[in-house]
């Protein structure tokens, strides 16, 4: 259970970070704030609009002096793939105020959330690798030898806590 909670924790934490530093590109190379201005579209702005407006940018001349013809397709490029396939989580940026300039040192501090949920998840495999260790040693000795089989220590603490009555 916490391996797939995991998992899709850090599915969505790279797929975000993925989305800021294409903002950090755009930002670096143009005066522009959002891809959308770009390529000139409204924010909701539909996936064939997208498409038009990437391929006339490609097809007409290069607009910005700053950069040459193949880094201004490569950022049209880079745009185009997040309005066309991340297009939800980008607007969710935009939206909740996530803008973060990635050279800041407050972006690369560990959150709270993510301390104590690691936290929690190393608690819970040390007792596991405990219980393991103790339950192979438990299942050597022959069945006169056994007494009662080993639990996991937090199994122990919860059954404590939550005792019926």
């Amino acid at each position: 259970m916490f391996a797939i909670f995991f998992t899709f924790l850090a599915v969505i934490l790279s797929q975000t970070h993925d989305i800021l530093v294409k903002i950090d590109y755009l930002h670096k190379n143009t005066q522009f704030k959002t891809y959308y201005e770009l390529f000139g579209l409204k924010e909701n702005a539909s996936k064939q609009e997208i498409k038009h407006a990437y391929r006339n940018a490609t097809r007409g001349k290069n607009p910005h002096k700053s950069l040459s013809t193949e880094e201004y397709k490569k950022l049209c490029m880079v745009g185009y793939g997040v309005l066309m396939h991340n297009k939800k989580d980008y607007d969710y940026v935009l939206k909740h105020g996530k803008m973060m300039f990635l050279n800041k040192k407050e972006n690369f501090r560990t959150s709270k959330v993510a301390m104590v949920l690691f936290t929690v998840f190393l608690v819970v495999m040390v007792d596991m690798s405990i219980f393991i260790k103790r339950y192979f040693a438990y299942s050597a000795l022959p069945n006169t030898k056994r007494r009662k089989a080993p639990q996991m220590y937090l199994y122990g603490i919860f059954e404590k806590i939550f005792k019926r009555n």
